[in-house]
């Protein structure tokens, strides 16, 4: 695995090994192209190949559109697109030379539907949905399926903010059929079926986990 900050890549990794499994992390900046492709290559030199991608980098600009910086729209598309785009680039260049390979990004149902104070994330994850689109179609020669998950109201530490505000959080929910947030392993099961033979013959999707949000139109139930 690889990020920015190295002593969280430690304790992912501890976690990882606890429970039985083998991890090591590289430590690069997404928004930087050299470093992301000099990171890959030592990744696929530690481990002799690169099969799987999975993109998780990313940050959120909540505030009206009238109020949004140059400054703040490019930091987050750095990290949200461009990031994306060269960590694909880099892989891409390992699994073509293996003939196969398995990229999957993390979208966002924002990339789907409009929500106010989201304009800047939810063009970068539109923009995430279109890159997984294209790259499917250029790359499955190579046989490299892309494909991307598309979260709903996942809580996490970038989104509790939200919940803790009660009338924020009914309004959210009232719009989920479920009627609850998801949760983060909530998505580990789409995960594990994009990176696996069981998906070989899908690619330039978007699964969306969302808790029936986009299915129901945003209605909010009574």
């Amino acid at each position: 695995m690889a990020g920015r900050t190295e002593r969280s890549l430690e304790e992912t990794c501890r976690q990882i090994t606890a429970a039985g499994g083998r991890a090591s992390s590289a430590t690069f900046d997404v928004t930087k192209p050299t470093e992301v492709a000099s990171g890959f290559d030592r990744i696929a030199e530690r481990a002799g190949r690169i099969d799987i991608l999975v993109n998780a980098a990313g940050g959120q600009l909540r505030e009206p559109a009238s109020d949004i910086t140059e400054e703040g729209w490019d930091r987050l598309m750095a990290v949200n697109l461009k990031g994306v785009f060269f960590s694909c680039q880099a892989a891409a260049r390992h699994m073509r030379q293996a003939g196969r390979g398995r990229i999957i990004s993390v979208s966002s149902l924002t990339g789907e539907i409009g929500l106010p104070r989201l304009a800047a994330y939810g063009a970068s994850k539109g923009g995430v949905n279109q890159l997984t689109r294209a790259l499917a179609v250029e790359w499955a020669e190579f046989g490299i399926t892309v494909n991307a998950i598309g979260p709903g109201r996942i809580l996490t530490a970038m989104t509790e903010d939200v919940f803790k505000n009660p009338a924020t959080a009914e309004s959210f929910l009232s719009r989920i059929p479920m009627r609850r947030p998801g949760e983060p392993r909530d998505l580990a099961g789409a995960a594990v079926f994009l990176a696996s033979d069981a998906s070989s013959y899908m690619t330039g999707q978007i699964l969306y986990i969302d808790g029936g949000w986009l299915a129901s139109g945003g209605y909010a139930a009574g």
